[in-house]
Formats: C-alpha cells, sequence, structure tokens
C-alpha cells in the first residue's frame, strides 16, 4: 500500500510555448488525458515544438518518473530535451520512465518535446504520465494529439 495521495501528487502541464502560467488545466489530475489535451498540425516535413512539466503538487518533497507511449514513426520523428538540470536529450529513456530528481513542494521540472513530420500523413496520439516513483498508481496523464498532413 502507497503512501498518502494527498503527500505525493505529481500534476502533469503541456503547453506549445514556454509558459508556465499559460499551461494547460494546472492543479487538475486526470487518470486518462482527457481533460489534458494538446492538438498539434503537422505538414510535411515541418516540425512543431511543445513543452510538459512536471509539478509536485503533493505536500512532501518526492521523486516522480515521465513516461510516454511509443511514437508512430512512419508519421513523424520524436524527440524529447531535458531542460531543467542541462539540456539533454532523453528520447530514448522517456519511453522506459525518466526520474525528475527530488522536486520540492510546487518545484517543476521541464521538458521540450518536439515533432517532425516525414511524407506520410495520419493521426496520433502521445500519451505522457507523470508518477511518484514511490507509487506509481497516483498519475496524471495528458495528452499530445498529432495531424501529419502531407500538403
Amino acid at each position: 500500500m502507497g503512501d498518502n495521495p494527498l503527500l505525493i501528487r505529481s500534476d502533469l502541464l503541456l503547453n506549445k510555448r514556454n509558459n508556465f502560467s499559460t499551461a494547460l488545466r494546472n492543479n487538475s489530475y486526470s487518470s486518462n488525458g482527457r481533460s489534458q489535451r494538446l492538438k498539434l498540425k503537422l505538414r510535411k516535413r515541418s516540425q512543431a515544438t511543445f513543452y510538459l512539466w512536471v509539478q509536485n503538487d503533493g505536500l512532501s518533497a518526492r521523486s516522480f518518473k515521465l513516461q510516454v507511449t511509443p511514437p508512430k514513426k512512419k508519421i513523424y520523428k520524436f524527440k524529447a530535451i531535458r531542460i531543467t538540470g542541462g539540456g539533454a536529450n532523453i528520447t530514448g529513456s522517456i519511453r522506459r520512465g525518466v526520474e525528475t530528481g527530488e522536486l520540492a513542494i510546487d518545484e517543476q521540472w521541464l521538458c521540450r518535446c518536439q515533432v517532425r513530420g516525414k511524407k506520410r500523413r495520419g493521426r496520433h496520439t502521445l500519451r505522457f504520465s507523470a508518477f511518484a516513483t514511490t507509487d506509481p498508481s497516483v498519475r496524471d496523464v495528458g495528452q499530445v494529439q498529432i495531424l501529419a498532413k502531407d500538403k
């Protein structure tokens, strides 16, 4: 059995710009990601950038993990770069779950993600989930819907 959910609350926020104050649904927690949805439209060989934050909304300092569903490589290329703690490429490790390190109360961890369209068209949804390393059952989920067009 895990800790009290109020102690380990993680908050996942999405935005097209690097602006925390205008991010989608601050202090809104979703286990399926329907309330936190970001839509991106890609043209052939074009690029779109979005930002995501993991914020500690709990009552104590904790370490969190950020994880993403596998991208659809036929439609677009996906790249994730950690901004907090130095600009490191975390594209491979974000699928397995990348640790944010110890976050104090109301502290944020920032990541920049890029998607680049290929010649194919199609649609796909990336699901990001943030959860505590001590209790993965308490998680916050956000979605990024990607629509790729060939023109």
